[in-house]
C-alpha cells in the first residue's frame, strides 16, 4: 500500500508527521505534497516531497491552482490513499483531484461540522466528506453527523492524532519547559494566543478587537506569529512561530489559551488549560463541554471576562491511549481490501 498526503497548514503538517512515524513502522511508504497555502515552511520534522508553492489569493483561484497542480502529480502516482486533513483549501482540492482520478480518498477528521455553512471551512468539510471512501472520526458525534448527512458506510472512529501528539509531548516534558525561561515567564500567570483564521486577519475591525482584548489582560500574552510586526512595548509578547513540542509547553503551564484556530482548541482541552475562541462558532464541538472552551468572537470585553473567568469546576483529564495513528492504517488495510476485492 502506498500514501500521499495532502498538506497546506501547520497542523496538517503535524497530522501527517505522527500518521507518517505509523506507516513508517509498518513498511508503508508515505509521500508529503505541500500545498503551500498557508506556511511555507513545516512547522516539524516533516519534508514534503512535493511542493506546489500556492499561496495567497481568494478561495477560487487558490483551490483552482491546487487542483491544476494536483492532477498530474497523483496521475503519476496512483497512490492506494490521498489522505487529506481538516477542512482546508488543500483538503477540498486533494479530496477533488483525487475523486476525478478514481484514487480512493481518506478524510482525517471527517465528520466534524460547525454548522454554518458560512464559513469556507464548513463547505470543504461537506464536500470532502461526500468524495471519501475512508472517513476517519474523532468521536461517536462526528460518526453521527454523517449519518444524517446520509453517509453510512466507510467511517471508523480513530480518535485524534492532535490529542495524542499534546498529550505525549507534554508527558515527556520537564518540570519547567525551557521556553518559559526564554520569555521569562511564571506557570500559570500567562496567556497564550494564536490568531491565524482570514475571518479575522482579514477583517481590520475583528482583529482591532480582538488586540484590544488581549491588551486588556492583566497577564503577558505570548503570541507567536509571522502575520504581524512587531508591536508596541505592552503585554503582548510577539515572537516568530516556536516549534510544535515549544508550543506544548507553552500551552501547557498557560492560565488561558485565546486562539480562533481549531488546532489550540483540542489541544487546550487535552493539556487541561482553559481555552477562548475567538469565533462565533467551532467545529470542535467537544471542547464547549464542561466549560473548558467557550465562544466569544471578537468583543474585547467579551474576551477579557472569559479569559479571567474562573477556572471550570468538572476535571480535566488528559485522555489518550495513542491509537489514533494505528486505528488509520488499520482502516486503510481494511478498505483496501475491499476495493482489490471488487
Amino acid at each position: 500500500m502506498r500514501v500521499v498526503s495532502i498538506v497546506g497548514a501547520r497542523s496538517q503538517f503535524l497530522k501527517a508527521a505522527v500518521l507518517g512515524a505509523e506507516l513508517t513502522r509498518q513498511g508503508i511508504p508515505q509521500i508529503v505534497v505541500h500545498t503551500g497555502s498557508r506556511y511555507a515552511d513545516s512547522p516539524s520534522d516533516l519534508e514534503p516531497d512535493y511542493n506546489l508553492e500556492v499561496a495567497g489569493g481568494d478561495h477560487g483561484r487558490q483551490t483552482a491552482e491546487m487542483l491544476a497542480l494536483l492532477e498530474p502529480i497523483l496521475r503519476k502516482l496512483r497512490p492506494d490513499f490521498a489522505v487529506v486533513y481538516d477542512g482546508t483549501n488543500s483538503a477540498l482540492a486533494g479530496a477533488l483531484t483525487a475523486a476525478k482520478l478514481g484514487i480512493p480518498i481518506a478524510h482525517v477528521e471527517a465528520g466534524l461540522r460547525s454548522l454554518d455553512r458560512s464559513i469556507p471551512e464548513e463547505i470543504n468539510r461537506i464536500v470532502t466528506d461526500h468524495l471519501c471512501s475512508v472517513l476517519l472520526v474523532p468521536d461517536e458525534r462526528a460518526l453521527l453527523q454523517l449519518k444524517r448527512e446520509g453517509i453510512e458506510s466507510g467511517a471508523f472512529i480513530v480518535g485524534d492524532l492532535l490529542v495524542d501528539f499534546a498529550v505525549n509531548v507534554a508527558a515527556g516534558l520537564p518540570p519547567r519547559p525551557p521556553i518559559l525561561d526564554r520569555f521569562e515567564l511564571v506557570s500559570g500567570a500567562y496567556a497564550v494566543a494564536t490568531i491565524q483564521a482570514p475571518a479575522n486577519t482579514a477583517d481590520r475591525n475583528a482583529l482591532a478587537g480582538i488586540i484590544a482584548g488581549l491588551r486588556g489582560l492583566p497577564l503577558p500574552v505570548i503570541l507567536p506569529t509571522d502575520i504581524f510586526g512587531a508591536g508596541a512595548r505592552d503585554n503582548i509578547i510577539r515572537c516568530n512561530p516556536v516549534s510544535p513540542v515549544e508550543m506544548i509547553g507553552l500551552l501547557s503551564h498557560a492560565r488561558v489559551v485565546l486562539t480562533d484556530s481549531g488546532f489550540e482548541q483540542k489541544q487546550a482541552r487535552a493539556l487541561g488549560v482553559p481555552c477562548v475562541t475567538l469565533r462565533s462558532e467551532t467545529e470542535c464541538i467537544e471542547t464547549l463541554e464542561d466549560g473548558w472552551n467557550v465562544l466569544v468572537a471578537t468583543n474585547p470585553r467579551d474576551i477579557i471576562a472569559q479569559a479571567l473567568r474562573p477556572l471550570p469546576s468538572a476535571p480535566a483529564e488528559r485522555q489518550c491511549d495513542n491509537l489514533c495513528a494505528p486505528l488509520i492504517v488499520k482502516a486503510l488495510h481494511s478498505r483496501s481490501e475491499i476495493a482489490y476485492a471488487v
